[in-house]
């Protein structure tokens, strides 16, 4: 006796309806995942400078000398400081690593290597740009051979409704990074500078 055989599978229609159905889930959230792509370089790049300059600070302490965290153009022999840099390095002593980014430096990173859309702007205590921070032996930040930059605020190219993120220097020493858009004096993100 022959049994009718069950018919399994989708068929062309279905397979449209769902490939359809997937492009249009796909097109709605393509601008939040781009958005959220951006955020996510500009807060790689906003961690990486925060660890440069907790290094910096460390090393000072370690090696009770001055160490220089600078933002310069690129890591190669043809650096200069910059206070729109996308690249950084940590030095002994008070030196400009101007010329020099790719030999003698304790520590160093390139935005090239994470996020390349990324903008910095880094001020001191009167809004001038700057481009260096010193930590004295102690680990706090010494003014005597460079105004020290107070804040680095890492922010999207072009501009949008991404993240922007702040990081802040304290004559103290201390480093942190914050969130200019928060303005509740009780959350923990909030910018102090």
């Amino acid at each position: 006796m022959l049994r009718p055989s069950s018919r399994r599978g989708f068929t062309l229609i279905e397979t449209m309806i769902t490939i359809t159905i997937l492009a249009i889930i796909i097109a709605m959230a393509a601008p939040g995942f781009a958005t959220w792509m951006r955020n996510l370089k500009i807060r790689s790049v906003a961690e990486k400078m925060l660890g440069n300059l907790q290094t910096a600070r460390n090393e000072a302490i370690r090696r009770n000398t001055s160490v220089r965290f600078s933002l310069v153009t690129n890591l190669t022999s043809g650096c200069a400081l910059s206070s729109a840099g996308t690249a950084a390095v940590v030095t002994v002593g008070t030196t400009s690593p101007a010329g020099a980014c790719d030999t003698a430096r304790i520590d160093g990173f390139s935005a090239a290597e994470g996020a390349t859309q990324v903008t910095v702007a880094a001020v001191d205590a009167a809004a001038a740009a700057q481009s260096s921070v010193v930590f004295s032996g102690l680990g706090l930040v010494t003014t005597t051979v460079v105004p020290a930059m107070q804040k680095i605020t890492l922010d999207s190219a072009p501009a949008g409704t991404y993240r922007k993120l702040q990081i802040e220097i304290t004559p103290g020493g201390a480093v942190r990074m914050c969130d200019p858009a928060v303005i509740v004096a009780t959350d923990p993100r909030i910018c102090v500078f």
